[in-house]
């Protein structure tokens, strides 16, 4: 869902605010999308983030490790270490 989800989100709150149910919600975008709509839990989710009032359809940022690595600094690390195998970055 990563490549669409802002389109997504985009439709959620659509429907949110047409006064669509989270279920319906769901049925639908996977009728159309197949495997790639989001799960129902997400939908669910994103409702009640509109329904307290949290119209953002960006992330919010959250607190610990940061998760994103460039792939040239996974590259670069691999180059270092070529005699390492996987058990080294465990």
């Amino acid at each position: 869902m990563a490549e669409h989800s802002i389109h997504f989100r985009h439709v959620l709150f659509y429907e949110f605010e047409s006064g669509h149910p989270a279920a319906e919600t769901h049925r639908n975008l996977s009728q159309v999308f197949g495997t790639e709509a989001p799960s129902e839990q997400p939908v669910r989710a994103w409702f009640q983030r509109f329904k307290t009032g949290n119209k953002k359809l960006e992330d919010e940022s959250r607190s610990g490790r940061p998760t994103a690595t460039s792939l040239d600094e996974l590259k670069n690390i691999a180059e270092q270490h070529p005699h390492k195998g996987s058990k080294f970055w465990e």
